[in-house]
């Protein structure tokens, strides 16, 4: 289970500083049995690659509830590889141009020596651009004083809101209701079964 690290450090900031270190990117309690919780104790940390080198993750573990939680910070995606800021410029790319365009530039993979086939780097834009978008939907749905009138799109939400990036300043804006917000900018971990298919192109 991913909980979430308030911070307002930026994913190279966070690893600069190597942030996981500073004991308030840990659990004092148990999410789940609070503070009495005899069973729940650190569980090492887990790495994230990012431009800038790997950033550590905080875990901990509740033998008893036979779970581990993970603290991710707010810049990085929930359920999903990658730093937010990254996930919002390849979905406003393929806004602004097509998802096989955008696929084509924004892949991890794009550009390095072992490249990424072209079917694949679609897939993998297709999935981020339909989980944005229920993202935005429900950003609408929850602030239409902030975000109507207009499209869910990333442009159009920038525009009528005045926050760029949009994205990264979610944790801000929903404050105690971001756990409950879908991934990747919320924690609530998507479906495993198919991803609503609507794709912007």
């Amino acid at each position: 289970m991913q909980i979430r690290y308030r911070s307002t450090l930026s994913c190279e900031e966070y690893v600069a500083t190597r942030a996981w270190q500073d004991s308030t990117a840990r659990l004092s309690a148990c999410p789940i049995h609070g503070p009495d919780c005899r069973t729940f104790a650190r569980h090492g940390t887990y790495d994230r690659y990012t431009p800038w080198g790997p950033a550590r993750i905080n875990r901990h573990d509740c033998r008893l509830a036979a779970t581990t939680f993970s603290l991710l910070p707010d810049c990085f995606a929930a359920h999903l590889s990658g730093t937010l800021v990254a996930l919002e410029d390849a979905v406003d790319l393929a806004e602004r141009t097509d998802v096989a365009t955008a696929a084509r530039e924004a892949h991890p993979r794009a550009g390095t020596p072992a490249g990424v086939r072209a079917s694949d780097a679609v897939r993998w834009l297709d999935h981020r651009v339909a989980l944005v978008l229920m993202v935005l939907v429900t950003l609408r749905g929850l602030f239409p004083e902030t975000f109507d009138p207009g499209p869910a799109t990333l442009s159009a939400m920038m525009d009528v809101s005045g926050m760029t990036p949009l994205l990264p300043a979610m944790p801000g804006l929903c404050a105690g209701g971001f756990q409950d917000l879908p991934a990747p900018v919320g924690l609530t971990e998507p479906k495993k079964s198919r991803v609503c298919t609507l794709i912007l192109r």
